[in-house]
């Protein structure tokens, strides 16, 4: 268990010092020279054994800069950050000094994100969620018709609303009903909320 004192800030869990820098560089070097081709490093220090698996999630601090300063320390390595990036506006700051970035729970939980990333850094009018539900419906069509479940497929869209009206009643409508018998693609469109049904 840590202490409370080695939570606060500036505590022993936000510091990364010299020493664990040139650990991190040794260990970047070490798996460089076996055949790593791209290095995606988290930019929260696990704490083994001291933290649960959420607490690593949440409580020490994010250090982008310490990426950063990999990839000043391995300029012909490219270098994926990961961890805590929710939004088009700090994804294309991170983008400013790496090769790329990675996104895990905020595209799981709001899958939305990318069509807002491709909009930033592309242009263009983003995909409406109407045409990404017609699509998804249209590959669940396929797959059911090969015999999968619909259950496993659709829990991927349960975050499409996430932060619209109708979010909660959409998640719902998706969840409970793609474990029904007769659950079939057509359930991705009856599960939208009511205020989307036109079309966008």
């Amino acid at each position: 268990m840590l202490s409370a004192h080695a939570r606060e800030p500036g505590g022993a869990l936000a510091r990364f010092d010299a020493g664990d820098f040139a650990a991190l560089c040794r260990f970047t070097e070490a798996v460089r020279a076996a055949g790593c081709a791209v290095a995606i490093v988290h930019a929260r220090k696990a704490v083994l054994g001291a933290l649960s698996p959420r607490e690593n999630r949440e409580v020490p601090p994010l250090h982008y800069d310490v990426v950063r300063r990999v990839k000043e320390a391995f300029p012909t390595l490219p270098v994926v950050v990961n961890g805590g990036l929710r939004d088009p506006v700090s994804v294309i700051a991170a983008l400013e000094w790496c090769d790329g970035v990675m996104l895990g729970r905020e595209a799981y939980h709001r899958p939305f994100v990318l069509a807002e990333l491709h909009q930033a850094l592309w242009g263009g009018a983003p995909p409406t969620r109407t045409a990404i539900i017609e699509r998804m419906q249209r590959y669940a069509a396929r797959e059911l018709a090969r015999g999968e479940r619909l259950a496993p497929i659709v829990r991927h869209m349960l975050g499409l609303y996430a932060g619209q009206p109708g979010a909660r009643e959409y998640r719902r409508a998706l969840s409970e009903g793609a474990r029904g018998p007769d659950a079939d693609a057509g359930l991705l469109r009856r599960a939208m909320p009511v205020s989307a049904r036109s079309p966008a």
